[in-house]
């Protein structure tokens, strides 16, 4: 990369040069082209008051050549009227070429903007979605807990309601309703391991049911035959 100061010099040389030119080749051979490649160096990477000091200056070094390199003019106001005429072309180029790069620089800056808040919404997005899905995960898994657990509630329940029927038509001497009390209490039983094989963890039902529900001895101790779970 070359310095500011640097290409800013060198612009001036080259104008320098072009002038040097200019006067050597007479007025057969117009250099006005060639003047705009060190305007527009410096109108580039220059500010714009750097570039327009320049433009001016081209238009002065063409103007000097001009008076020196012409054989005369008719009227003492035309090379001033036609450097005039110069710089001001000059000058729009000048002009022209800093307001399309900082217009560029602009958008490049509101792009650079734009997406960085881009970047933030997805990334709020993203994070929103995360504790979305994980608050989802905790509810579906609080509401299988709780199905789970009162589905096991309910089945030691009935359970051992059943077993309080069954010694009651035990003791009334009932064979027929004990029988069908005792196979309803197996199938209750069986349901009990296949929602929860590993639910009483390995204490039997009677432990199972004294961790879990505690309560439920206190709600049927009014019960005339003592249950006894197996």
């Amino acid at each position: 990369l070359i310095p500011a100061r640097l290409r800013l010099g060198m612009s001036l040389v080259m104008i320098l040069v072009i002038g040097n030119l200019d006067y050597l080749t007479g007025t057969e051979i117009s250099f006005s082209i060639v003047y705009l490649i060190p305007i527009s160096i410096v109108a580039r990477f220059q500010d714009r008051r750097t570039a327009v000091l320049t433009a001016v200056f081209a238009g002065l070094v063409w103007l000097f050549v001009e008076l020196f390199a012409s054989p005369g003019f008719t009227q003492q106001w035309i090379p001033v009227w036609n450097a005039f005429g110069r710089i001001v072309f000059f000058l729009l180029l000048v002009g022209y070429i800093t307001e399309i790069y900082r217009r560029d620089a602009w958008l490049e800056s509101e792009v650079a903007g734009k997406t960085a808040q881009l970047r933030e919404v997805i990334s709020g997005r993203k994070t929103l979605e995360r504790e979305m899905a994980q608050a989802v995960a905790r509810e579906h898994e609080q509401v299988a807990r709780e199905l789970h657990d009162g589905a096991i509630q309910a089945l030691i329940a009935v359970e051992m309601q059943v077993d309080v029927l069954r010694r009651q038509a035990s003791q009334e001497s009932s064979g027929a309703l004990t029988g069908n009390l005792t196979r309803i209490q197996e199938l209750l039983r069986r349901g009990e391991g296949l929602i929860h094989p590993a639910g009483t963890g390995g204490r039997g039902q009677k432990g199972g049911a004294s961790t879990h529900y505690p309560s439920f001895t206190r709600r049927h101790q009014g019960h005339r035959a003592r249950t006894r779970l197996y």
